[in-house]
């Protein structure tokens, strides 16, 4: 297994999208830091409700690493990470390169997950170099905040999120032939899951019992399981996670099994 996850490895290093997510994740936290160090020098000029904005705001080296772990996971990251999974499977299937894949004397399990960990990789690798870049740079720009121990979780909570999106992603592409499709539905299924969401959160403020149950079997529920600003960790959102991300790999295991490569 593991030479078939350096090969894929060395696929996904020669992908202009893999190039793009690593890309993605150092122009993040630079805007940030760079956002943050405009803001704590000039911002005392800008009030909102007669207070200057360096006051409203925590313009700390934490607090940027924090604000663009947030700005990573809200939509590009996991835009790329469904990419990459059509890229991956999907776009192989089309061209048959999966097919001469499933014909080595290998399990066809073994290659589904090389794929899943080499794309994971990816995941994590840009997950370090955004962590590194926010942190030099806050470090070297922005004031000291509090506590990393907060930094630190959340990334590595991001780490596992990253997995079950690409678990989700794999599942699509052993069912789609066309990357599109897959990148398409699955941007739609993330904007649903986010609607649901907000509209259970309204019915939640409202009073109704019922839609603050239902919203902790919701897939964002389980992406969200750590709180990005606090740290906090819900237990019930990480069930969550791992209880999609196992329905989702199995039916992909499932589809792969049984896939007929004629």
């Amino acid at each position: 297994m593991k030479r078939i996850v350096r090969a894929e490895w060395a696929v996904l290093l020669r992908r202009t999208s893999t190039r793009i997510t690593l890309a993605i994740a150092v122009a993040i936290p630079v805007a940030v830091v760079m956002a943050f160090r405009v803001l704590a020098q000039d911002g005392s000029a800008l009030q909102f409700n007669d207070q200057p904005i360096t006051d409203l705001m925590d313009l700390s080296s934490t607090s940027a690493s924090l604000v663009a772990l947030s700005a990573r996971t809200s939509l590009m990251m996991p835009l790329m990470l469904l990419v990459l999974s059509a890229q991956t499977l999907a776009s192989e299937h089309a061209n048959h390169v999966l097919r001469d894949h499933l014909v080595r004397p290998v399990s066809r399990s073994q290659v589904l997950w090389s794929k899943l960990v080499s794309v994971w990789a990816v995941a994590v690798l840009s997950l370090v170099i955004g962590a590194g870049v926010s942190g030099a740079m806050g470090a070297a720009c922005l004031a000291p905040g509090g506590s990393w121990g907060a930094v630190v979780v959340a990334h590595l909570a991001a780490g596992l999120s990253d997995l079950a999106i690409l678990v989700f992603g794999f599942f699509l592409a052993s069912h789609f032939r066309s990357s599109v499709a897959v990148i398409a539905v699955g941007v739609v299924a993330i904007g649903v899951d986010w609607l649901i969401r907000m509209g259970l959160s309204g019915l939640g403020f409202i009073g109704v019992e019922s839609a603050q149950w239902m919203l902790k079997f919701m897939p964002g529920t389980g992406l969200n399981w750590v709180d990005v600003r606090s740290g906090s960790v819900s237990i019930s959102g990480f069930v969550c996670l791992v209880s999609w991300s196992a329905l989702f790999g199995g039916l992909a295991h499932l589809r792969i099994a049984r896939m007929d490569i004629h």
